[in-house]
């Protein structure tokens, strides 16, 4: 096993990166179900798991904090820290088998008190791999929320309101071309138990455009199902 990184408080600021990928197999699952008690049969039982909406094994939510541990203290920052407080939400489940990638950023560090904090995302290294145009997709997306919120104020002294509706994934556009396994994993991650549609996303510009709606401005509209 390698030695876990060393860096001293002097070495540390907010950007520093670190990644590691790793398979997380059904060894995995079943050793963890036997150190924590939970033998859950979505994470142990393989045909348990196909037979559910998921279509197959989900890791248990502590694997993916016990690999965010993995990162802090052996990566970022690495062999000298203490882990202080985890807040973990798990917008999409991990499944396995998979090849799991771990990414770490230093989001904050204050020198003085020498502590800081260490943002970790745990993916399934196949679905981080950005789609041809994702990438500026992405960043033109980002830019529209900013400028919605940006610019909204403005309009608003003369009554007018700038809004965004925000839909989570659609088989069309873009996505018309996903495959049924990819549409059914989309939608096992909805807690509504479907995706977004297009009328979805009229009625809530429908609503935007009415009078009800006067006083919301500047606000992004997340269509998602409940899903975080």
């Amino acid at each position: 096993m390698d030695e876990p990184r060393v860096l001293g408080a002097g070495d540390l600021k907010s950007g520093l990166t670190a990644a590691f990928e790793r398979d997380g197999g059904e060894q995995d699952i079943q050793s963890f179900a036997a150190l924590s008690g939970d033998h859950n049969p979505l994470h142990a039982d393989p045909d348990y798991a196909r037979s559910t909406n998921y279509g197959r094994q989900v890791a248990h939510g502590a694997f993916p904090v016990a690999l965010a541990s993995t990162m802090a203290g052996r990566h970022l920052p690495g062999r000298s820290v203490v882990v202080g407080s985890y807040h973990p939400r798990f917008p999409a489940p991990l499944f396995i088998p998979s090849r799991v990638r771990v990414q770490g950023e230093i989001t904050s560090w204050m020198p003085l008190s020498n502590t800081g904090t260490l943002r970790v995302s745990v993916v399934d290294a196949e679905r981080a791999k950005p789609l041809d145009g994702l990438s500026a997709y992405s960043l033109v997306k980002a830019t529209l929320e900013h400028t919605v919120r940006l610019l909204a104020p403005e309009p608003a002294r003369k009554g007018i309101t700038m809004n965004a509706v925000l839909p989570s994934f659609m088989p069309t556009g873009m996505n018309s071309t996903a495959t049924k396994k990819a549409v059914l994993g989309e939608t096992a991650r909805v807690p509504a138990g479907r995706l977004s549609t297009p009328l979805d996303v009229a009625a809530a510009v429908k609503y935007l455009l009415s009078r009800e709606s006067s006083f919301v401005a500047g606000q992004m509209f997340p269509l998602t199902g409940g899903q975080l």
